[in-house]
């Protein structure tokens, strides 16, 4: 319940709404897996000459499936999310994290070029650190 209850705070603060098992895109899974993946044992992280071994038990597809599945939520996030400013003539009522980002890419105003692959790895990092909290407490209750 603890787990749920934090997914659904993240996701309507950084993505504008909640993303749970109905969704299309199922974020709590997805950010279960990414979990599990960042503290998997990795052999070629430790010996680079022998990460063929990764490659070959699957853990290296497995592992890039995952975060192009990532990636694309994140796209649709930011399609979403666009498409709802169109809609209300660039006047969202509740701005969450990932319009203030867009805002700033549209401004352009901070002095290097901040491009959607900017945007998904900050969302990508606010949402699994606000996540892995909560993991980190469910392994240790």
């Amino acid at each position: 319940m603890l787990i749920s209850t934090i997914n659904n705070i993240v996701c309507k603060c950084a993505l504008g709404r909640k993303y749970g098992e109905a969704s299309v895109g199922n974020f709590k899974e997805l950010a279960r897996k990414v979990m599990i993946y960042l503290t998997t044992f990795v052999v070629g992280d430790y010996f680079p000459s022998l990460s063929w071994i990764d490659v070959l038990s699957g853990k290296i597809g497995k592992i890039k499936d995952t975060f192009q599945a990532l990636d694309g939520f994140f796209d649709q996030v930011i399609e979403e999310r666009l498409a709802l400013k169109k809609m209300e003539n660039n006047q969202l009522k509740k701005k969450v994290f990932v319009d203030i980002l867009l805002q700033l890419q549209e401004d352009g105003m901070l002095g290097f070029e901040f491009s959607n692959n900017d945007i998904k790895g900050l969302l990508m990092v606010f949402s699994l650190l606000s996540l892995s909290f909560c993991f980190i407490y469910n392994f240790t209750s």
